[in-house]
């Protein structure tokens, strides 16, 4: 058995055995036991950190896998969880320059999310939000930014809770990704349709959950990225950069983030930060 022929699923259990395992012996004062779970322990971590073979596959192989995963039905695959299986197919066709099947293979998968099932709708978040380095690290990352487009239009529209939240945690762990490639226009597009429910009061539930999102994305590494980006010699760079704040700050969560900002920007002697400094510092107080 090939390392990317097991599933997360038994990834979890042989973990939660070894887990198990150590905690019996313990309480049981058993060795053989404790060695047993330690090696179950050893493998989880080994499998989990290599994720998929090292090992390239050959065309043939890519393909046959590709129409294994094709031909299984989209929710099959996303109930399985059988996320080191897709993070698999993605770098392999990635490294063959398959860009167009990555994106089909992608896109069958993340259409669960249009689903009528909330938990479909919610497992399918939880389950990009664990492929989403790979597709990151891709040579072809317009599959993120095109797959990432799929779930703010969901997100847009989503009224259970858990799904909410679980597409909001896959969207805000994706924007230091585009603020460090310099793709703002996705960020802004984030924080723009959850300050935009946050202030629906007719929708008094979702204003809650936009809040309490708009509150996560307006973190330290957020800060941070963008006052690197305020550093930059590129004016264009500055620029795009005062804009993401200007709209974060503009929302519920603003005034925390405007006191992080204004601390940062005491270093920074340029036009862009300058200005920012002086728009920012009365609404940080």
């Amino acid at each position: 058995m090939n390392i990317s022929d097991i599933s997360d699923k038994q990834l979890n259990v042989i973990g939660i055995i070894g887990l198990v395992g150590i905690c019996s012996s313990m309480f049981f004062f058993n060795i053989v036991i404790f060695i047993i779970s330690t090696i179950a322990i050893v493998i989880f971590v080994v499998i989990s950190s290599l994720s998929v073979s090292v090992e390239s596959m050959d065309y043939k192989e890519i393909m046959r896998t590709v129409s294994e995963v094709m031909n299984t039905g989209k929710e099959k695959i996303l109930l399985k969880q059988d996320t080191i299986k897709l993070s698999r197919i993605i770098k392999e066709l990635d490294r063959i320059k398959k860009p167009e099947m990555m994106s089909e293979v992608i896109t069958k998968f993340a259409s669960n999310v249009e689903s009528e099932s909330p938990e479909i709708r919610s497992r399918t978040a939880r389950m990009f939000k664990k492929i989403a380095p790979v597709m990151q690290k891709a040579e072809y990352a317009k599959v993120y930014i095109d797959v990432n487009a799929v779930f703010i239009e969901a997100e847009a529209l989503e009224t259970d809770k858990r799904a909410y939240f679980d597409i909001a945690d896959l969207l805000e762990k994706g924007i230091p990704w585009f603020v460090e490639k310099e793709i703002y226009n996705k960020p802004n597009e984030i924080i723009k349709m959850f300050n935009n429910h946050s202030e629906n009061k007719d929708q008094h539930d979702r204003a809650k959950w936009a809040f309490k999102v708009l509150k996560k994305i307006a973190n330290k590494n957020l800060v941070e990225l963008l006052i690197q980006a305020l550093r930059s010699e590129n004016t264009n760079t500055q620029k795009e950069a005062y804009v993401l704040i200007k709209n974060m700050s503009n929302t519920p969560a603003g005034v925390n983030f405007n006191k992080k900002v204004v601390k940062e920007l005491k270093n920074i002697d340029n036009e862009v930060a300058n200005n920012l400094k002086n728009e920012l510092s009365g609404r940080g107080k």
